[in-house]
């Protein structure tokens, strides 16, 4: 036989099982809800404030108030969401492919320049910043579904790594390993962008991404 009164119970186990047994016992005791919340350091103050309008009402069944406060006290804690995964999207200007540009291309109109299967940038390839005639920072790199994975920035200097906290290569200490990774990817993705051109008869362009491919090969020697 069960005693009257309600036996110990963490909310996990609470929450775990959803039995109404403590309940059943509870109804059989008049200072039921009383001892079921005390004490309430579980219950925050506007919790606290609903379940004490529902004890004032008298016509309201103790195990029914006891069904609000179980619902209080199995619901997760309310937690900021970040938007998208927390990346910023954007997309090319011209061909409307969209991608994650890394932090450190800065904001402006930024042109991909590779395959965009599902209207998404993968693959090897190009991110360059532009403003109007005049060419800014570039990713070469790999990219997976719009998101940068690993490859190196040009900017007046090389930012090389993998992708993190939506910039490349904001590791402190970078593993030469992932050095020599993020090179072998950003000189694959400027032959790729020199072939996309030669395909397209722009052989100066090609020859220009063909001699950033031999810079960046020289940085795994």
């Amino acid at each position: 036989m069960k005693s009257a009164k309600c036996a110990a119970v963490s909310r996990a186990e609470f929450c775990e099982n959803k039995e109404i047994e403590h309940f059943r016992d509870l109804r059989k005791n008049g200072n039921a809800l009383d001892v079921w919340l005390e004490p309430l350091d579980w219950v925050t103050p506007d919790q606290r404030k609903e379940i004490t309008k529902l004890q004032q009402r008298n016509s309201l069944k103790v195990v029914a108030t006891l069904a609000v406060v179980a619902s209080l006290w199995c619901a997760p804690p309310l937690q900021a969401q970040e938007p998208a995964g927390g990346l910023t999207w954007s997309k090319d200007p011209a061909s409307h492919c969209e991608f994650v540009s890394p932090v450190s291309l800065t904001s402006g109109p930024t042109y991909w320049t590779g395959a965009c299967p599902g209207n998404k940038a993968s693959g090897p390839g190009m991110l360059r910043r532009r403003d109007g005639d005049r060419a800014g920072p570039a990713f070469y790199g790999e990219m997976q579904a719009g998101v940068p994975v690993i490859g190196v920035i040009d900017n007046e200097g090389y930012r090389v790594g993998g992708f993190k906290d939506g910039d490349i290569g904001g590791d402190a200490e970078l593993e030469p390993q992932v050095r020599l990774d993020a090179f072998r990817a950003a000189a694959k993705a400027a032959r790729e962008v020199s072939g996309l051109y030669a395909k397209q008869g722009n052989a100066a362009s090609s020859r220009h991404y063909e001699t950033i491919a031999q810079q960046l090969d020289m940085q795994i020697e």
